[in-house]
């Protein structure tokens, strides 16, 4: 079982490091979406 948590662990790290390129679109998307948000002073839906 500790195995299996620390493989997890490790998956995650690789994913946070190498982000597919839809996650990093989709963050770049809410990044822009909170941007505009913040300087209309407007709220939009999530």
């Amino acid at each position: 079982m500790k195995n299996w948590i620390e493989h997890g662990h490790r998956m995650r790290e690789q994913q946070r490091l190498n982000p597919l390129p839809v996650s990093q679109k989709l963050r770049q998307l809410r990044a822009e979406r909170k941007a505009k948000k913040q300087a209309n002073g407007t709220e939009l839906s999530n």
